[in-house]
């Protein structure tokens, strides 16, 4: 079980790493406050309930909604998802709702940056959309709206 004061949660991203390029993503995705909510292990096999088949077919939607991402493995667990996500070619992501960045200022280790500049975001929006559509519906069948 996980316990906050033993096991230190640190990112293992790479920093400056551009998460839209092209490859293979390992990702794991975790029930908010680790909650065994998508269903049991029993005799050693995942037995997804209602709450586990929704993330089930949120996840296989993915690659409706995003053209250049592919699923591969994935695996449900009671209270996460293990899952590698393919980005194929793509054409630049902008991310609307990410204000542009910031001018240098004059500074010249920063002068690659510009105002309309936005990073490309095509992981992170999967996962964003993942876990919002996730969350929606479990949280309407739940009656848990907004949590």
């Amino acid at each position: 079980m996980f316990d906050p004061d033993i096991h230190h949660r640190r990112s293992i991203r790479l920093k400056d790493y551009d998460y839209s390029q092209t490859g293979a993503y390992f990702v794991t995705i975790c029930v908010r406050n680790r909650e065994c909510l998508m269903g049991d292990v029993i005799d050693g096999k995942m037995i997804l309930n209602d709450f586990g088949e929704i993330v089930l077919k949120c996840w296989k939607d993915i690659p409706n909604h995003f053209p250049h991402v592919s699923l591969n493995e994935y695996v449900i667990m009671p209270n996460h998802i293990h899952g590698i996500i393919v980005i194929q070619e793509t054409d630049p992501v902008v991310a609307i709702h990410e204000l542009p960045l910031q001018t240098t200022l004059g500074i010249p280790e920063l002068s690659l940056q510009t105002n309309n500049t936005r990073r490309r975001m095509i992981l992170p929006q999967v996962i964003g959309y993942f876990k919002m559509n996730s969350a929606k519906k479990i949280n309407q069948l739940r009656k848990t709206h907004g949590i």
